[in-house]
């Protein structure tokens, strides 16, 4: 890890930043300039007025280091003076809403009130994305990325994504990746070496895997953050599936190593909002997928929102509060760590990992595009990830209830076994 002095001076994106820039002279940067938090906006004009146009305005927290990925705002396409006063007020002010709150109040975090900003050129990039080494499996370099346009602001995104395995230089199958890659060997093996060369960089969180976010077409690096340590094991997994077992899910790809015997934990069970709209356009259907006081009062909730007459946009919301609420009241019934299982957890309207704050193991459908910062807070947060085919028509999930219920996993970091206890 940098040393705590820079990480205070600069914040935590930013000292990464110079670290790799000075570390990597060759490796493409866009230009910045770093806005102390002391220091006032005039002490960074020179800098800016002197950048090619429009400025990306970016936070850099000391506590953003290691977490808070998503957690404070970012503003792009800045292109005057005035545009970038309040570009930087609208940062420094995500710094003290509800939101940082609570997720600082979660990670027994002190927050206070240095946060740094970042004002950096904008790149001319085709694509912007995501990659990180599997911290198992270190030869799997997950890549994903979006065409960059004002629209991708608005969550309007046509992602790529691989998996590239590094020692024998292709794209792992479908099969395997459980999800169409859909970018080229030649690409992928281009950003994986991008990969290795910022990893090279000693001092930013030795043995661990990085979430870095770049440019593509052409290349720039955003930004680099330690996501979890690397190890490996490699005791079977398949083994351990009983062989009457009709309610066992089997992952092929998984996070996080539990030990031969695996964890057992209690659940809490969800749905994530896609789902729970068709559930309440098949209303007969609720009370086959929700047993146990839990999650019977949220099918409830679900079949008395479907009747009520409002528009789509406000009966969304209320369908985001619902999930979120049954999340939290779950989480303080069980009131200890416990396996949050669900159905999707992406592209939700509420902040799903603040509405777990028990939660030590995650078992979700498969997500292909998971390098998304609502996605890999939640991922930051589990001690072990599985992921499965859809969960909705699954037995398994079909059969659990929350608090009532627990389950065993079992994960060497590449394969999981997930079994009702």
């Amino acid at each position: 890890m940098l040393p705590s002095a820079q990480i205070q001076q600069y914040g935590g994106k930013a000292a990464i930043l110079n670290h790799i820039r000075d570390a990597l002279p060759d490796m493409p940067i866009p230009r910045y300039v770093v806005k102390g938090a002391a220091d006032s906006l005039g002490s960074v004009l020179a800098d800016f007025n002197a950048m090619r146009k429009p400025v990306i305005v970016r936070s850099s927290s000391p506590h953003e280091y290691w977490g808070f990925e998503g957690i404070f705002d970012s503003v792009p396409y800045v292109q005057n003076e005035h545009g970038l006063s309040r570009a930087v007020k609208e940062v420094e002010e995500s710094a003290r809403g509800e939101k940082a709150k609570e997720y600082a109040r979660q990670h027994g975090i002190e927050l206070g009130d240095r946060m740094h900003v970042i004002i950096q050129e904008q790149s001319d990039s085709k694509y912007t994305g995501a990659m990180m080494r599997h911290p198992n499996n270190p030869d799997w370099i997950f890549i994903s990325y979006f065409t960059v346009s004002r629209s991708s602001t608005l969550g309007l995104r046509d992602h790529s994504f691989a998996v590239y395995d590094e020692r024998k230089h292709s794209v792992i199958s479908p099969s395997l990746a459980m999800v169409e890659s859909d970018i080229s060997v030649d690409h992928s093996g281009f950003l994986a070496e991008q990969c290795k060369k910022i990893e090279s960089v000693k001092g930013i969180a030795d043995g661990h895997s990085l979430y870095i976010e770049f440019g593509f077409e052409p290349f720039g690096l955003y930004q680099a953050r330690p996501f979890k340590k690397i190890q490996t094991a490699e005791f079977d997994v398949r083994g351990k599936i009983p062989r009457d077992c009709e309610n066992c899910l089997f992952s092929e790809l998984a996070f996080g190593i539990t030990g031969p015997e695996g964890v057992v934990l209690p659940v809490l069970k969800s749905v994530g909002t896609q789902e729970a709209e068709l559930l309440m356009k098949r209303l007969e259907s609720i009370p086959g997928y929700f047993q146990g006081y839990s999650d019977e009062k949220l099918g409830r909730d679900l079949a008395g929102l479907a009747y009520l007459p409002m528009p789509k946009e406000r009966k969304m919301g209320h369908l985001a509060e619902i999930l979120r609420q049954h999340n939290l009241h779950a989480d303080e019934r069980i009131g200890g760590p416990y396996c949050f299982v669900t159905t999707s957890a992406r592209k939700e309207r509420y902040d799903v990992d603040l509405s777990v704050p028990g939660m030590k193991a995650l078992t979700l459908s498969r997500v292909s595009h998971f390098l998304v910062h609502d996605l890999m807070r939640l991922f930051s947060k589990a001690d072990v990830i599985t992921t499965h085919v859809p969960l909705l028509e699954d037995n398994f999930f079909k059969s659990l209830r929350s608090i009532e219920d627990k389950v065993r996993i079992i994960s060497n970091g590449k394969e999981a076994v997930v079994l009702p206890e």
